[in-house]
């Protein structure tokens, strides 16, 4: 990683004592008069809920819960869109689509560079307390769900790379019509493809994981960690994009090149 971290303080302390306490309709009227925001109609700030940003363009009907932050050099909100009650974003370029759900406590945020973006598509959910980390550009692609307690990451570094530990820096994709339930993890550098469902409780990484044809499953460079001794479903499950997880062995339709490892996820 050849730039720099950029500094910013995690909670816009000054900017809440501003603004958090006024009432949706001044603070509305304080955003747009003394901050420039683009406001559409019928936006909605409850007590404490922020919006901090050079550039700031909230759609129709957005509402910004209880102790929400959403912070960013960029930020853009589709209209319908909502954050919950203390809900935490925070990245330098913030996309929302349109009827985009993000519940109560979820986290996205961490260690950010110029590059950081959080890009979420429209008609899209993430649920109670997920965690995400936009170092790396996370993408979002439209009528994708996230469960609640998913972590996904876009960066994983602790011990010296000077010793020779590893460090990882990789952005995430999730195509459209994703679906991750609870507990799923998504290491760096994965991509999802479109109509994929993922197991409960599973470990996720790869660059192409998902369906590539109608009729069969293709794994491709890609490894699936699954809390389970086997993967379970039917052909007809594969074949309609599904990947399961947190079960007892069970039968594997052909996986090609990738199918002679699936015995010891």
């Amino acid at each position: 990683m050849s730039q720099s971290l950029i500094p910013k303080d995690r909670i816009p302390w000054r900017h809440m004592a501003l603004f958090g306490w006024l009432p949706s309709p001044l603070k509305r009227l304080a955003y747009r008069v003394l901050l420039g925001y683009r406001i559409g109609k019928r936006v909605r700030f409850s007590f404490g809920g922020i919006v901090v940003g050079k550039s700031v363009d909230l759609g129709d009907d957005v509402e910004i819960g209880f102790l929400a932050v959403v912070q960013g050099r960029r930020i853009s909100i589709g209209r319908h869109s909502s954050v919950g009650t203390m809900s935490y974003v925070s990245c330098e370029t913030i996309q929302i689509g349109e009827d985009a759900k993000i519940r109560e406590q979820v986290y996205v945020g961490g260690p950010q560079l110029p590059e950081s973006r959080f890009e979420l598509g429209s008609r899209t959910i993430i649920l109670q307390l997920a965690f995400l980390n936009p170092t790396k550009p996370i993408v979002i692609g439209d009528d994708t769900g996230i469960g609640g307690h998913c972590l996904i990451f876009t960066h994983g570094v602790w011990l010296n790379a000077l010793d020779g530990y590893p460090v990882n820096y990789e952005p995430v994709t999730l195509g459209k019509s994703v679906w991750l339930p609870w507990r799923v993890f998504v290491m760096p550098g994965t991509t999802i493809g479109d109509g994929t469902v993922i197991g409960a409780n599973s470990l996720v990484s790869g660059n192409n994981v998902g369906l590539q044809t109608t009729g069969t499953m293709s794994i491709s460079n890609t490894s699936i960690s699954f809390n389970t001794t086997g993967i379970s479903g039917a052909t007809t499950s594969f074949g309609n994009n599904r990947i399961f997880g947190n079960t007892a062995a069970g039968t594997v339709p052909s996986l090609g090149a990738a199918s002679s490892d699936h015995g010891q996820q």
